[in-house]
């Protein structure tokens, strides 16, 4: 199972990010933002502190631990994934590959890369719909708007804190748990709670 996580502090960061290797330590993969400045990380060995770097507005990652996708390490099958208007990371397992692959003709090397296809087709609550019938947790950053991110999950947790506006898919000192079902937009300093539903079909809970 793996693990997604975000804060606006760099310290903070790296601690949810060694929390979160309990969940997968098969890799990592990081983006951080400041203004139109934007670093991504992919590694397969363990981090210090001193690999992150400081002064950016937000910080994003994802610990792998590889489920239906490929087992060969590759910054290219690794998470985050990027398309023309959005980044995101995923902690779950998509099923409908072969609907999808009927749908978009074409292939992808690891499952979560399809969420990019829905994105630039659908709308994001539709998107998530599509994937529903799956636990998931998966933070979305959009391009073209600034210092957004959106974080929606179904069984798979999200746990959140205002503390450094901090998210992590392992529970964490004062957070809370998000709902499910609820797209919740994240800027680098707040979270705006219940911005929009969509409808899920997974109602079981896969604890942190």
């Amino acid at each position: 199972m793996c693990g997604i996580y975000g804060s606006n502090s760099r310290v903070h960061f790296y601690d949810l990010y060694l929390l979160n290797r309990s969940r997968g330590t098969y890799g990592c993969g990081h983006y951080y933002f400041r203004d139109n400045t934007s670093y991504t990380l992919y590694s397969n060995e363990e981090l210090s502190l001193d690999d992150i770097p400081k002064n950016m507005n937000y910080y994003l990652g994802h610990n792998r631990a590889p489920t239906s996708e490929t087992k060969v390490y590759s910054e290219q099958t690794s998470h985050p994934f990027f398309t023309e208007n959005f980044i995101f990371a995923h902690n779950g397992i998509i099923k409908e590959t072969k609907q999808f692959e009927e749908q978009f003709s074409k292939q992808h090397q690891v499952d979560s890369m399809w969420i990019g296809d829905l994105l630039e087709r659908y709308s994001l609550q539709n998107a998530l719909e599509k994937i529903s019938s799956n636990p998931f947790a998966v933070w979305i950053r959009a391009r073209n708007v600034e210092n957004c991110i959106y974080l929606a999950r179904v069984a798979n947790p999200i746990y959140y804190s205002k503390l450094h506006n901090s998210f992590s898919s392992t529970i964490f000192e004062n957070s809370i748990l998000l709902e499910q079902g609820k797209i919740y937009r994240c800027d680098t300093n707040h979270l705006q709670q219940n911005l929009e539903t969509f409808n899920y079909k997974s109602p079981y809970f896969i604890p942190g």
